[in-house]
């Protein structure tokens, strides 16, 4: 009878172990598969591979990174982006900006409905590349729809409602406010 009731605790201790892991992994949000735009894959095109797929341009510098900006370059006739990490040449995140927006009734013909609605904050961090600096907050005033395996997000415009970007990134927004200078 001793050895049933120690299999026993043991068995719960490990069910306790397993879902309390199983909670936290449901916490931190579905895993996120990183962004492409044409043949640039986020965390992985370099450098020359945006001035090969997108042409040669000057980059702006902003603190850590470099963003290379194309006029008319974007699958609806927009500006597109291009957040390359300085230090490393790594393409961080790409803006596909609208012009005019996207209604959501095209952007969900183009993406999906497979997308969750996400509240963000603005950081009081200076903005650096195409995307301002932002953090997940249950409470904040931005509702951003975030395609996790996609590696996207679609910003929508000041209103709201309408679409003004899309971003595809190598990873997720920050999921909790940060301090300034840390990625």
């Amino acid at each position: 009878m001793k050895d049933l009731r120690t299999y026993g605790l043991k068995t719960v201790r490990t069910l306790v172990v397993v879902i309390a892991f199983g909670i936290s992994v449901l916490a931190q949000g579905p895993v996120w598969k990183a962004g492409q735009f044409k043949e640039l894959v986020t965390g992985k095109a370099t450098r020359k591979d945006v001035v090969r797929v997108l042409g040669d341009v000057k980059p702006t510098k902003s603190g850590k990174l470099e963003t290379y900006s194309y006029a008319d370059k974007g699958e609806f006739g927009g500006k597109v982006l291009v957040d390359v990490n300085a230090a490393t040449g790594i393409v961080e995140a790409v803006t596909e900006q609208f012009s005019p927006n996207l209604t959501r009734t095209q952007a969900y013909k183009k993406y999906g409905r497979d997308y969750n609605e996400v509240r963000y904050s603005v950081s009081e961090c200076p903005q650096e590349g195409a995307t301002p600096m932002v953090y997940r907050d249950a409470k904040g005033g931005i509702e951003l729809l975030e395609y996790p395996k996609k590696g996207l997000i679609l910003w929508p415009n000041q209103y709201g409602f309408d679409i003004a970007a899309a971003v595809m990134r190598a990873k997720a927004l920050p999921g909790k406010k940060m301090g300034c200078g840390k990625k």
